[in-house]
């Protein structure tokens, strides 16, 4: 990003953009997955898919995985 451009909003669950919200916890296989979609611009969208799992023996093992991926 260019230094003159300044940052962007942080897109949160609770962002005025927000068009679509989800969570899943799937205590099988210890996973919860979060899926947001935001309304970014005219015609454009941005979908995020979080995945996060934490090992209930160790908890101070974790994973995250964040899938961002533009529409328009």
């Amino acid at each position: 990003m260019p230094d003159d451009v300044p940052p962007g909003d942080w897109r949160t669950p609770d962002h005025p953009t927000l068009r679509h919200y989800d969570v899943s916890l799937d205590l099988r296989t210890g996973t919860l997955v979060r899926r947001m979609v935001f309304h970014v611009a005219e015609g454009r969208r941005l979908g995020v898919n979080h995945t996060r799992l934490v090992h209930m023996a160790d908890p101070q093992l974790a994973v995250q995985r964040t899938v961002l991926r533009a529409y328009g």
